[in-house]
């Protein structure tokens, strides 16, 4: 399935493993899916854009809050996409 732009511009999209097991913590989030760019990097896909992009802001400043087993619960379960072949 080829993306259009549109759908590219309402979804929040990173390579960072560890913010995007973050997102992946929150009820408010939702994680879409994966896909690869064309260096083969995996590539993670949210909605809604804006609030992913607001959680980003207090994500790198450090006042996300987050249960540090359910966090690498996710960090678990993004890796197992990365090398299951996940984002063909």
């Amino acid at each position: 399935m080829i993306e259009t732009e549109l759908d590219m511009t309402r979804k929040f999209v990173s390579k960072n493993l560890y913010f995007c097991s973050y997102l992946c913590t929150l009820e408010d989030v939702e994680f879409l899916g994966t896909s690869r760019n064309s260096s083969g990097e995996v590539l993670f896909h949210f909605s809604p854009k804006a609030l992913a992009e607001k959680k980003s802001s207090e994500y790198f400043t450090g006042k996300a809050v987050v249960e540090p087993t359910e966090f690498v619960g996710k960090v678990n379960m993004l890796r197992d996409l990365i090398f299951s072949g996940g984002g063909k």
